[in-house]
């Protein structure tokens, strides 16, 4: 059974649930000043339903970044 995954490819309307409620990954993007050309191969990590629980880096510098740890088991 497939716990979480990794994907390089953020797509369109991805959001991840913050502390503060939901947030959408190209607004994170854009907030941390991550240039357009490195956007497409950002690694972000999902879990068995499709949900961002992980955007790499970045969760680690902003802390909230982080989906319910619930979903990551």
């Amino acid at each position: 059974k497939k716990i979480s995954q990794l994907r390089l490819d953020p797509r369109p309307g991805d959001v991840i649930v913050t502390a503060g409620g939901t947030k959408k990954v190209s607004r994170l993007f854009i907030d941390n000043k991550i240039p357009k050309s490195k956007r497409d191969t950002w690694p972000i990590v999902e879990n068995s339903q499709g949900m961002i629980i992980l955007v790499h880096i970045l969760q680690k510098i902003l802390g909230i970044y982080i989906q319910n740890p619930i979903y990551m088991w």
